[in-house]
């Protein structure tokens, strides 16, 4: 689907609402963990936090994005 909707809209990264933050990222960080889907929790864990780091948020994003598609070594 390439990133849109049935109805042609492209999709958007949900805005937390104020009173619970990231909650919802944090949940669904803690699901696909427990699911076995550990790379895909860590990247959403660190994509919902890199907003709140000053400093190394561009970095830190740039990092999640690329967990699980550069071989690591082992």
């Amino acid at each position: 689907m390439n990133g849109s909707t049935r109805s042609g809209r492209r999709r958007t990264k949900p805005t937390p609402d104020a009173s619970v933050g990231s909650a919802r990222e944090a949940f669904l960080a803690l699901a696909l963990h427990d699911a076995g889907r550990s790379t895909e929790a860590v990247q959403v864990a660190l994509l919902a936090l890199q907003d709140t780091l000053p400093l190394y948020g561009k970095v830190v994003g740039w990092y999640a994005r690329d967990l699980g598609t550069a071989p690591h070594a082992q």
